[in-house]
Formats: C-alpha cells, sequence, structure tokens
C-alpha cells in the first residue's frame, strides 16, 4: 500500500473503539419522553438535573426536549435519564401510598427497578406504581408519587 494508504488506515478506529461509539450513539437515540396519560412528561426541576434527591415532576413536553424530559430503561429495569440519574423511590417510602419520587445515582437496589405491565403502568420493585397526584394530572409542577396499582390515567405512561 501507498504511503497516502497506510496513513488513512491508521487514523480509522479499533473494532473496539467503533463499538463505542456505536453503543453511545444508540443510548442516546433511545432516550424518548415519558408522557403519562394526561399528556404531560416526567420531568426532572431543572436546577436538580444533577442533584441526588432532586425533584421528579410532570410538565408540558417539549417538542426538542431538554434532558431534563428524556428517559429510557435499560437491561436492569432502570428508569435512566439523559443527564445520568436514574428514577428512584426514596429508600424507606418503596411500599408507602404517597412515597417520594426523586432522582438518584444509578444503583441495583428495589426502589430503582421499573417494569412496564400490560396496562402500560410503570411499576416500581416494592410492587408499586408511578403515579401523578390526581388534581395534578395535567398541571405543570404536578405531584409525581407512587401508589398502589389502578387504572386511572394518572398511572399510564408512554415512551414517545
Amino acid at each position: 500500500l501507498g504511503l497516502a494508504c497506510q496513513s488513512a488506515l491508521a487514523e480509522l478506529p479499533t473494532k473496539d473503539k467503533l463499538q463505542g461509539i456505536l453503543k453511545a450513539a444508540d443510548e442516546r437515540l433511545n432516550y424518548r419522553k415519558l408522557v403519562n396519560g394526561g399528556g404531560k412528561c416526567l420531568d426532572i426541576h431543572g436546577p436538580d438535573l444533577q442533584v441526588d434527591g432532586g425533584k421528579v415532576q410532570i410538565w408540558g413536553c417539549a417538542e426538542n426536549p431538554p434532558d431534563n424530559q428524556l428517559w429510557r430503561i435499560d437491561e436492569k429495569g432502570l428508569l435512566i435519564n439523559k443527564a445520568g440519574k436514574c428514577l428512584d423511590v426514596n429508600g424507606p417510602d418503596l411500599n408507602k401510598d404517597g412515597g417520594k419520587i426523586q432522582v438518584w445515582g444509578c444503583g441495583d437496589a428495589p426502589n430503582q427497578q421499573w417494569r412496564f405491565d400490560e396496562a402500560g403502568r410503570l411499576v416500581n420493585g416494592g410492587g408499586k406504581c408511578l403515579d401523578v397526584n390526581g388534581p395534578d394530572l395535567d398541571k405543570d409542577g404536578g405531584k409525581v408519587q407512587i401508589w398502589g396499582c389502578g387504572d386511572a390515567p394518572n398511572q399510564k405512561w408512554r415512551f414517545e
């Protein structure tokens, strides 16, 4: 090969580096809005984006959503925000109606485990559902909590 070709080949990424680039791109593409039954997005209060214990609320969905409205669920059931924090139930509140929802650094505890059930509800590791306080269903800044699972729109969620 000529010197120019050898130089060009030397600049190509290795297989491992290319896989890392593809994985990072795939993760970015998988972050989507998580919308409730009232049409609002799961949202981290702006100043709390990087804060353990940060406030989670619902808010009007942005057309081009900022990081505080973008989420993905990984293979372990962690609901991860694009800013890198996980949806978390305050530890002592795991099985308590009205339990506090917050963001926290990601781990493996049941208070950060989530799964979609057949009814479109997000169920935590303690068996409670992600819930919007009834009167707050379509209000910006509405309270997000956990509650016993039911069929009301305040417990319905979908990725868009």
